[in-house]
């Protein structure tokens, strides 16, 4: 940040410029990037006062945005750990089987429950997580109630082809009779990703497929006992109120100036 401030200053000085623009970017947790970008009509000394009122805001902002973004971290690397843990010790845990999905379950209420990548894939291909994934329940729900405005969905997908997830959106379901949920994760781009990554990562932001607005993916990668990579576990964020947060900044007093958020992709959310 001082070597992009210290940049600006050597362009204010450049003589011949009546109008000109200043960009701050402060990135955070290599997810989102804030954008602010001022107008400069004033001479030097007026719109070096405001450039540094402009830092102030938008760093104080991306220490809010940041330390938001480091808790959905914290909770996703926590999951993985406790993952890790239903395969290296599955004796210290119940036996609990995570139920089909019910899709007589109320409209909006949470459900906790399972899908297979394919169809041909069975609860004996997948034993050892239909035994024991139920016992992600009691991790998934407190994260989801410390946050539910925020956090729309919870999930672990392994590479047996086995997935559960707790959200509440399981009555959109079309399903026959005594059927089970199939949705092929691994072509998804945040479960082929995990296969890359050695911890915590974020997608790019997307408009959710249920109309719950901007989202971006949180996801970790889990290993198995002997160490190897056995899946990933995710959470979807709502960005709404961090982009409202971040880009609704107090910048009344700074005509000319405009916020805008990117996401990982260079791409304006």
């Amino acid at each position: 940040m001082e070597q992009m401030e210290k940049s600006i200053d050597e362009y204010d000085e450049k003589p011949g410029f009546p109008l000109w623009p200043i960009v701050l970017a402060v990135v955070l947790s290599n997810v989102i990037t804030i954008f602010c970008f001022m107008i400069i009509r004033e001479q030097h000394d007026a719109s070096k006062t405001r450039k540094r009122i402009m830092l102030s805001v938008v760093e104080s902002k991306a220490t809010i945005a940041n330390g938001e973004l480091e808790k959905y971290a914290s909770s996703i690397v926590f999951l993985s750990e406790y993952i890790h843990g239903l395969y290296e010790k599955p004796g210290e845990f119940k036996t609990k089987v995570v139920p089909a999905t019910n899709v007589n379950t109320p409209a909006g209420a949470y459900s906790f429950q399972r899908a297979y990548a394919t169809p041909q894939i069975t609860s004996e291909d997948v034993k050892p997580e239909f035994l024991t994934f139920g016992n992600l329940e009691q991790v998934f729900v407190p994260i989801m109630n410390a946050n539910n405005a925020v956090i729309m969905s919870i999930y672990a997908a392994t590479e047996k082809g086995f997935m559960v997830s707790y959200d509440k959106y399981a009555s959109l379901c079309e399903l026959a009779e005594n059927s089970e949920v199939c949705y092929n994760f691994f072509e998804r781009d945040w479960y082929r990703r995990g296969k890359e990554e050695k911890g915590v990562y974020f997608t790019g932001a997307y408009a959710d497929s249920f109309n719950r607005g901007l989202t971006i993916t949180c996801a970790c990668p889990f290993k198995d006992d002997k160490g190897r990579f056995a899946g990933v576990v995710a959470m979807d964020i709502l960005l709404t109120d961090l982009y409202e947060s971040v880009v609704d900044m107090n910048l009344q007093s700074l005509p000319g100036t405009e916020t805008f958020l990117l996401d990982s992709f260079g791409n304006m959310i």
